[in-house]
């Protein structure tokens, strides 16, 4: 064990496991490689909501790089929204996990997420200046209706 590496109790830690993507990484281009490896990625419907309700106990930077995660997943499923919609309301109507975690997300993503001046748009902006510059990155207007837009689709959103 490493001096003052602690691990943290997780009780969300579940929704992360359940109804994983399997993806190979040869068919991502980014990646760079053409050698086949398979990875196991969370639902991304089920990450925001373990994101969302873990976040009162982040730090402000972490806090904004989670917001930036909901957001780049925002962007990059929006092909399969309705999927991942249906999905998440079959998960939710399951008996694994508690009805109110899912609430409990719907209210701090709805906060978080309420208007392009609210902490998550802002702290996206801010994680996206920083890492590719100010004329290059999103606005917190561009922000928040994607979000809203994704989050209403999944039906976690309030609008």
């Amino acid at each position: 064990m490493l001096a003052g590496l602690y691990a943290q109790t997780d009780p969300y830690l579940p929704l992360l496991l359940v109804d994983n993507f399997t993806v190979n990484t040869s068919r991502i281009p980014a990646l760079g490689t053409s050698q086949e490896r398979t990875i196991h990625l969370p639902h991304p419907a089920c990450f925001v909501v373990q994101k969302a309700l873990i976040r009162h106990r982040r730090e402000s930077h972490k806090r904004d790089n989670d917001a930036a995660h909901i957001f780049d997943i925002a962007l990059t499923t929006r092909p399969i929204w309705r999927e991942l919609g249906d999905s998440l309301a079959r998960i939710e109507r399951g008996p694994e996990f508690s009805p109110n975690w899912f609430k409990k997300a719907r209210k701090i993503l709805a906060r978080v997420f309420a208007s392009p001046e609210a902490a998550g748009p802002v702290g996206v902006a801010r994680v996206y200046r920083n890492f590719i510059g100010e004329g290059a990155a999103p606005s917190e207007t561009a922000i928040h209706r994607a979000v809203a837009a994704f989050l209403k689709s999944l039906g976690l959103g309030t609008e």
